[in-house]
């Protein structure tokens, strides 16, 4: 080929590699392996009165869901009302849960729709300096990550979750009896994959986010 062809004909190339390398990233995963212990968050809340405090040590035995947004849109704003009311609901149960929101081009639209809708759910703004946030593994291409925890264990890293199936996954965490170990599932735990009854958050996590990362025990 000409080479200057050549020179003329790489510009166009960079343009068309964009979108592929963006779907590519969007398709990737997020969040963290299920079976795998589930890394410390110290978080700062900025919509009601609360302490700093350290999310995981705080949840200790006890069900967590976390929601990590990324974006604004449709689907995070029915995401963050539905753990707004879970949170609401089963408070009394000992379900502890959190919205987190990275340092994006959202972020602060993200913390206004937090307060203009009077979220009672925990909600952090995580700084890029905060050395723990790499550890959870959020894909910054993804609008959101639920996280689901029980026992200092990752149940499920689930992007992108469905306002209707985040109802049945908080259904299924809230059935696992307090303090049960999720890297030892007994029958009725949620960690039952694909065939038996409700639907599994391990498997939905394989499912919706590909096959999980491999993760330190």
């Amino acid at each position: 080929m000409n080479k200057r062809w050549r020179w003329l004909l790489l510009p166009l190339v960079a343009v068309l590699l964009i979108p592929i390398r963006a779907w590519e990233a969007e398709r990737a995963p997020s969040g963290l392996a299920s079976g795998i212990w589930a890394p410390l968050l110290d978080i700062q809340v900025f919509n009601i009165k609360k302490d700093d405090y350290c999310m995981t040590c705080e949840a200790g035995f006890d069900p967590l869901a976390a929601l990590f947004v990324n974006r604004l849109d449709d689907n995070t704003r029915a995401l963050m009302r539905s753990l707004d009311a879970a949170y609401a609901k089963n408070k009394s149960k000992h379900l502890n849960a959190a919205i987190l929101i990275p340092h994006t081009r959202d972020t602060a639209v993200l913390k206004k729709f937090v307060l203009d809708e009077h979220l009672q759910v925990p909600a952090a703004v995580v700084p890029p300096s905060n050395p723990q946030w790499p550890e959870w593994r959020i894909n910054p291409h993804t609008a959101s990550t639920t996280i689901f925890v029980q026992a200092h264990g990752i149940l499920a890293s689930i992007k992108d979750l469905p306002p209707g199936r985040f109802d049945t996954c908080m259904t299924e965490l809230m059935s696992i009896p307090r303090m049960a170990n999720p890297m030892h599932p007994t029958p009725g735990m949620m960690m039952k994959g694909p065939g038996g009854p409700g639907m599994g958050l391990a498997a939905e996590a394989t499912k919706k986010a590909g096959m999980p990362r491999p993760g330190k025990p």
